[in-house]
């Protein structure tokens, strides 16, 4: 995989570490068998990065997904799944805490409208691009979203080090491809 390291100006001009996905190559691999070592994207001052393996089915819907649960909380749920290794009970209970934590990061930066969507009920509380980072920021780690007809994965939160976890998106939901419990 190659990465090109940029900063990016955010609404009130602050710059941010910014990584975009120049090139990678796809190459079959079980979910388990992804090593810390090889998740990582580790961008290095030549802007050259260590090979990431990915599922070669990335963007399609297969039965090797983890099926999270289809409400309004699937990627809280995906977070929660790599948090405990898949042993946290995937309840709305558990998903709405999860999303309190995203709620309050959102909000300690000052994005009070932002933060107070989320909390809306069905299609208008869905998380959004925006919100992303902030999911990376409570997890303590990066994440990979994977979509039908995107051309490269969409990585979050990379100047958190490795990816801790890989969801694919299903227009509004989402499952688990893989997820790093080494990170944990």
């Amino acid at each position: 995989m190659t990465v090109r390291r940029h900063s990016v100006a955010d609404g009130a001009g602050h710059l941010s570490p910014h990584y975009d996905i120049m090139s990678y190559e796809w190459r079959p691999v079980m979910p388990a068998a992804i090593s810390p070592r090889e998740s990582a994207i580790n961008a290095t001052d030549n802007n050259v990065a260590v090979p990431m393996e990915l599922d070669t089915t990335a963007g399609s819907i297969t039965d090797a997904d983890i099926k999270m649960p289809a409400d309004d909380y699937s990627l809280y749920h995906c977070f929660n799944y790599a948090r405990s290794n898949g042993s946290s009970p995937l309840t709305e209970d558990y998903a709405k805490r999860r999303q309190r934590q995203v709620y309050m990061a959102i909000r300690r930066d000052g994005l009070y409208d932002q933060a107070e969507r989320l909390l809306q009920l069905g299609a208008a509380g869905y998380p959004r691009e925006l919100d992303f980072k902030y999911f990376a920021i409570v997890a303590g780690f990066s994440f990979v979203i994977v979509q039908a007809h995107m051309l490269e994965p969409l990585v979050y939160g990379s100047e958190l080090g490795a990816v801790g976890l890989t969801v694919r998106r299903h227009l509004t939901h989402y499952d688990v491809i893989s997820y790093d419990a080494t990170l944990f």
